[in-house]
């Protein structure tokens, strides 16, 4: 782990700030949303959001490459 991820890390857990910290995800895992009508998916090159409807939505990063995503830790715990 770099000198940076963990100077984040240790901000978000002393600052207790789950928004400093960033999950990643194989892309796949957007693919059970894409799938079904309840959920839409949008995106552009570098962001992405879930949306359930009338529901809840996810915003998510998209790294380079399109191989994996992230969201902040926060956002997925609510």
């Amino acid at each position: 782990m770099s000198d940076y991820l963990r100077l984040l890390a240790r901000r978000a857990l002393t600052q207790d700030d789950p928004a400093l910290l960033q999950v990643s995800f194989e892309a796949a895992v957007l693919d059970r949303y894409r799938e079904s009508s309840a959920y839409s998916v949008i995106r552009t090159d570098t962001v992405g959001r879930v949306k359930k409807q009338g529901g809840w939505s996810l915003d998510f990063g998209i790294a380079p490459g399109d191989a994996t995503i992230h969201a902040a830790w926060q956002a997925l715990s609510l």
